[in-house]
């Protein structure tokens, strides 16, 4: 998670502005990074509180319209939007 002020990077305070250029290069366009903005993570986060799993840890609910992604026992797994989904 990335967050700052462009006012921290001119001449007044560091003057380093070819850094963070130098980090925005290197960190975009990368596939295995998700891009978002702090009003989407907040929904997503929103989402996953939402879940319900069962009292024996087998399934999840999920009772919001955003799917979310888990990673579980080792395997990859995405609660669908409105759906109870299996976990075992």
């Amino acid at each position: 998670y990335l967050w700052g002020h462009s006012y921290e990077f001119d001449e007044k305070h560091n003057n380093n502005w070819e850094v963070m250029e130098e980090f925005a290069e290197y960190i975009g366009g990368r596939e295995d990074i998700w891009y978002v903005t702090n009003g989407a993570l907040w929904a997503y986060l929103a989402a996953y509180r939402a879940l319900i799993f069962s009292v024996d840890g087998t399934s999840v609910q999920n009772p919001t319209s955003t799917d979310v992604y888990l990673h579980i026992n080792g395997k990859d797994v995405v609660a669908l939007a409105g759906a109870c989904t299996r976990l075992d």
